[in-house]
């Protein structure tokens, strides 16, 4: 299986915008990363896929691996402030099917 791992960096930066993008990393290594899957088929797959390639080329540790287990629903408050509290660099969210 070839992996393709495509880069959302906004090129245009200095775009007046109503909101502000969070801090780009500066570096991969070592940082922590939170998994959330949003509980459909294989999403969770995907994320420990993913992740293992940041395991295994950045030394990323995995800190939180949760799963909202209904993708028709928002994540709950309790979830989204044990992220928060987890303090992560980046967080990995995946759909599957």
């Amino acid at each position: 299986m070839t992996l393709k791992l495509y880069n959302p960096k906004i090129n245009d930066q200095n775009k007046d915008r109503s909101f502000k993008l969070a801090p780009r990393l500066e570096d991969l290594s070592n940082t922590k990363i939170a998994l959330l899957s949003n509980g459909k088929f294989n999403a969770d797959v995907l994320l420990r896929y993913t992740a293992e390639f940041f395991k295994a080329n950045h030394q990323s540790q995995i800190v939180l691996d949760l799963n909202k287990h209904s993708a028709s629903r928002p994540c709950p408050q309790d979830m989204i402030d044990t992220i928060v509290r987890a303090n992560v660099d980046f967080m990995i969210t995946a759909v599957g099917d």
